[in-house]
């Protein structure tokens, strides 16, 4: 799979850096400032003009209307900047571009070994469960403690499927997949799945012939990212 460029989305570097900076950066964030600032000194000039002398306590009322008018400019500018940032996001086609760029290059990532091989433990959890949902499973991680040797719990056609992930440098040894194998047979699940990027030992290959666990190194791991990402578009 070729890593996916810009202008696979018909877009430049200057558009992609816009889009994902946002139109309020901070020069645009001091620009409002200024203006705000302007305009509530103008608003206290006038307020002080109409009300001042007006009556005995001119001044006050003068300084009470300025800042009335102050709080309202501000408000009002507020929600102008809001609602030209939502405009932006929402109505922008190369905001919309950014997005599926972004998806892609994810998608590139997930496909590649060296993602796989880079990932610590939770993280490749959280990746391998998000793929089994791509692929139309109902996956759900187990608590980071007391998990009892299940790292995901998959679900599909009222079949229950644990997985183990096993983020190591190194091949997996037959201990590993014993221990998954009671732990299936205690919980009573339809199957296991052990996933590691680095493989298996001969030991383990050996051992889950005719037995219902899966192994998953990273042969297997690109080809369901392939699968998945085929399957979402």
């Amino acid at each position: 799979m070729r890593k996916p460029i810009l202008e696979d989305f018909d877009m430049t570097s200057k558009q992609f850096e816009d889009a994902s900076t946002g139109l309020f950066d901070k020069r645009f964030t001091n620009r409002i400032i200024v203006i705000i600032s302007f305009l509530v000194g103008l608003g206290v000039a006038i307020a002080s003009a109409l009300e001042f002398g007006g009556t005995k306590n001119g001044i006050g009322e003068a300084i009470a209307m300025g800042l009335g008018i102050g709080f309202f400019t501000l408000l009002a500018t507020t929600l102008i900047t809001a609602i030209i940032s939502i405009m932006i996001k929402y109505l922008n086609p190369i905001s919309h571009k950014v997005k599926l760029y972004n998806e892609a290059l994810r998608n590139y990532f997930q496909s590649s070994e060296d993602y796989w091989k880079s990932l610590g433990g939770k993280k490749f959890e959280i990746e391998l469960a998000n793929l089994y949902s791509k692929l139309g499973f109902s996956a759900k991680l187990t608590p980071d403690t007391d998990d009892k040797g299940i790292d995901i719990f998959l679900n599909k056609d009222d079949k229950t499927i644990i997985v183990q992930c096993k983020a190591h440098k190194n091949p997996i040894g037959p201990a590993v997949a014993r221990e998954l194998y009671g732990t299936l047979i205690a919980c009573g699940a339809n199957s296991a799945i052990l996933a590691s990027p680095s493989g298996f030992t001969k030991g383990v290959k050996n051992f889950v012939i005719g037995k219902p666990i899966e192994l998953i190194s990273i042969n297997e791991l690109i080809r369901i990212a392939e699968e998945a990402d085929s399957n979402y578009k």
